[in-house]
């Protein structure tokens, strides 16, 4: 394949202009032959021109097709109609015959009258990996973006999970000083009153610990499901017994509603608890007293049923609601905390849910009501993957 050359002064200097560009140009006849390359062409092209034994450009289209696929449909336009034109044809070659570095080119070829075509080669490999490196260093600022974003979130977290844990150990140490003491004779009403307060300190002080624990299981893959057979209102009105107390300290009636056709399931009769448990303490909690809570449970479809918890709450901004089943995200910041909470109910029950193949939402009218819904399927069949009992849910 000639190079451009010529011994007339005017054209010897043509040739060195030509030989002398960056970018890689050929001349091509109405045949497909490659007439002239320059310089450049040769040495963007040299692998493939190694292995190109005509200078038909066809050809020379077969020597490249290893690293670019897509010429396959530019060799069959370009010998059905001996030139069909190439715009910005996109080329990664080998940068040496053997080796892994990559060159970026960019083919075209131009008619330029009734049997000649001209072809331009430009290499864009520094360009692309200009971008390149400009991706990288945007996505590892998005990445120490989100990475201080969870150390903050973690550190809250920490410190927010202490005052939990702080208020109910106080609650639990100060009645037992108590009890201990002699204070309260062993017949007296409060003797009574404070070993509740010390059962239910104890039973929130569980509840955190296994959220936790679960939540960090479900990190690894390791958290278990127990499927058995287990009937919805059952399930209900045991975490209702449990959350009664503190509902009628506020003032909230708890309404049920069991579609009678939802029949039996066959479900992790602990997780299930769990799920609704946080949804409900949430409901209560974030409904002011003489409000309305309620728990309703339906089919959906053949093959799952819908469990929703209503409120008429203080409710929820549509800003925020991206914000919920977030890892340790709370809406309210620390400085405006009015509620007790360690961010972790709501993501966990999105982990427990999908991790059955269900999915969670919510709706909600600030002010009016707030819905939270879990979808999951009548029937599981969740193989056990570790010999560790998961957490259960003790009298909840």
């Amino acid at each position: 394949m000639p190079l451009i050359h010529s011994e007339a002064p005017e054209m010897e200097a043509m040739r060195q202009f030509l030989n002398a560009a960056p970018v890689g140009l050929m001349q091509i006849n109405g045949l497909g032959e490659i007439e002239l390359i320059n310089a450049a062409t040769a040495s963007l092209l040299m692998p493939a021109l190694h292995r190109v034994q005509q200078v038909q450009l066809s050809n020379l289209f077969v020597a490249l097709a290893p690293w670019a696929p897509q010429l396959a449909a530019q060799v069959a336009n370009f010998r059905a109609a001996h030139g069909s034109v190439v715009k910005g044809l996109h080329l990664e070659l080998p940068s040496q015959p053997s080796g892994d570095a990559v060159q970026h080119l960019e083919l075209s070829v131009e008619k330029l009258g009734e049997d000649r075509y001209f072809a331009t080669l430009t290499d864009l490999t520094l360009q692309r990996q200009a971008e390149a490196a400009q991706r990288r260093v945007l996505e590892l600022q998005l990445e120490n973006r989100q990475l201080l974003q969870v150390s903050r979130m973690k550190n809250r977290f920490v410190a927010t999970m202490s005052h939990e844990l702080r208020t109910p150990l106080h609650a639990v140490i100060g009645f037992a000083d108590l009890l201990r003491s002699g204070t309260v004779s062993a017949d007296s009403p409060e003797h009574g009153d404070f070993v509740t307060q010390i059962a239910t300190s104890g039973r929130h002080l569980l509840h955190l610990i296994d959220d936790v624990l679960d939540l960090s299981k479900l990190e690894a893959g390791k958290l278990e499901f127990f499927p058995e057979a287990a009937h919805l209102p059952v399930l209900v009105q045991e975490v209702l017994d449990v959350l009664r107390p503190i509902a009628l300290g506020k003032q909230l009636p708890v309404e049920v509603e069991i579609a009678p056709d939802l029949g039996e399931l066959f479900i992790d009769p602990a997780r299930l608890k769990q799920v609704l448990f946080n949804y409900l303490s949430n409901a209560i909690k974030f409904t002011p007293a003489g409000g309305q809570v309620r728990v309703r449970a339906c089919a959906e479809g053949a093959a799952q049923f819908r469990l929703e918890v209503h409120d008429t709450g203080i409710g929820i901004k549509a800003q925020d609601l991206p914000r919920l089943f977030v890892d340790f995200q709370q809406l309210e910041s620390d400085r405006n905390r009015r509620y007790e909470g360690t961010g972790v109910g709501l993501a966990l029950t999105r982990r427990l849910v999908e991790a059955q193949g269900g999915s969670v939402g919510v709706t909600s009218q600030p002010g009016v009501r707030t819905v939270f819904h879990a979808v999951l399927n009548r029937r599981h069949a969740v193989p056990v993957t570790d010999s560790m009992p998961a957490a259960r849910l003790s009298g909840r």
